[in-house]
């Protein structure tokens, strides 16, 4: 869905885009008109005054940037009562509180008080208690509003599923039970060495939802997740590079189609391609800038994460740690614990892995390429030391991952669930 609709947009996009990342750096960089003379530049609060914080994004303040992404301003922090929202430093007010747009399950007034964009107002007691922060905020009947000029809301429809809309299975090669070694398990856990790359063979299957099964070579190292797009309480993430060699089911190649055009275009003239080489860089840092001040990065997370559907999962994967852990206690069971109904699918995922494997040992050119990550929630019996990660075997992990492909199509996507190694 989000495609489709941004593709028919596409046409005027483009350019209303390119402005709209010129005008947010001229923003960040120019201080000639009175408003901001004051202002001053920074990437976090520390370079700030005492009582002033840092009001703008930071997580793409590690770009070699002269200067911040963000001014250092007056006002009142998150959780402080005022009355309008240019009283705030996050520059948004919820039921006369300061503080970002609030979940769905959340209080609120109005819509503006969500994140997405609807307060349902309910009666109580036979009286309407709409303006006192009596509603509730939930799921927009149109779908989720993305606004990709901070603007104008683009509503991202969702669709309530039966079934796991993606199932993804990993498989390690060199196990060992040496303590020594990268990757290594005992009878109740394994341990992966921070800050190394692991090779995995990989299989996604989206056949429940997208209809697409594709299988292939995860390269991927694991590290200290400090804060997270996804997650309140993140704990490691792995970043990774997917190279897919098979592929089963429909998919779209517009992207592609679009990028070959224009790699085409910069083939036939040599000057067209000097330029293109010269302006990546430029391009990269100032959509990265756009992104991040714009609150785009924050925006396309939260339409991919259902809260009420993730309190849903967490709320499930710790029943079922405790009582995993009544069942082994009770038992002999080294392991410990239920097994996931995925896991009745392993065999299936194991031959879509080997049929990867052969690929790649026939010299097969990849089909799909993606850059994802993977986050791990804190969760019991999840341990994390400065080197390495301790997982339990057979034991539901709440996790959160991110997808985004590059060829041969165009997608970010976000996924919610449980993990578990065995």
């Amino acid at each position: 869905a989000n495609l489709h609709v941004t593709e028919m947009r596409r046409p005027c996009a483009d350019a209303f885009f390119i402005v709209l990342v010129v005008a947010a750096v001229q923003h960040v960089f120019t201080q000639d008109d009175s408003s901001n003379s004051s202002r001053v530049p920074c990437c976090t609060s520390k370079q700030c005054k005492p009582k002033q914080r840092c009001v703008g994004s930071e997580i793409y303040c590690s770009i070699p940037l002269e200067v911040g992404l963000g001014f250092c301003l007056d006002g009142l922090a998150d959780g402080e009562p005022a009355h309008n929202a240019h009283q705030c430093l996050s520059t948004n007010i919820v039921c006369g509180t300061c503080g970002s747009r609030a979940s769905n399950g959340r209080n609120c007034s109005v819509d503006d008080d969500c994140s997405s964009g609807h307060c349902s107002i309910f009666v109580q007691a036979s009286k309407s208690t709409v303006g006192v922060c009596g509603g509730q905020c939930s799921p927009h009947p149109r779908g989720f509003p993305v606004r990709f000029d901070s603007v104008r809301p683009l509503h991202v429809p969702r669709k309530l599923m039966n079934a796991s809309p993606v199932q993804w299975y990993w498989k390690y090669s060199n196990v060992t039970e040496d303590s020594m070694a990268p990757l290594h398990v005992n009878k109740t856990h394994a341990m992966f060495k921070l800050r190394h790359f692991f090779k995995a063979l990989h299989v996604r299957n989206a056949s429940s939802s997208t209809g697409e099964v594709n299988a292939g070579i995860s390269i991927h190292m694991w590290g200290i997740n400090p804060r997270s797009l996804f997650s309140t309480a993140p704990l490691v993430f792995t970043a990774e590079k997917v190279h897919f060699m098979t592929h089963e089911g429909p998919w779209r190649t517009h992207s592609y189609d679009k990028h070959r055009k224009a790699y085409q275009m910069q083939q036939n003239s040599p000057k067209l391609k000097q330029l293109a080489t010269l302006s990546k860089t430029a391009r990269d840092r100032a959509i990265a800038a756009y992104v991040g001040s714009s609150g785009l990065a924050g925006q396309l997370s939260a339409a991919g994460i259902d809260e009420g559907l993730v309190d849903t999962v967490r709320n499930v994967t710790r029943k079922n740690m405790r009582e995993a852990d009544r069942a082994q206690a009770d038992s002999s069971q080294k392991g410990g614990g239920p097994v996931p109904e995925f896991l009745d699918r392993l065999a299936e995922m194991q031959n879509m892995a080997l049929s990867a494997k052969l690929a790649v040992a026939s010299g097969a050119v990849p089909e799909k390429t993606d850059i994802d990550c993977l986050h791990i929630e804190e969760t019991p019996g999840v341990v994390v030391t400065e080197t390495d990660l301790i997982v339990p075997l057979r034991r539901q992990v709440i996790m959160f991952r991110g997808e985004s492909t590059e060829f041969p199509l165009g997608r970010f996507a976000l996924t919610t669930g449980t993990g578990m190694w065995e």
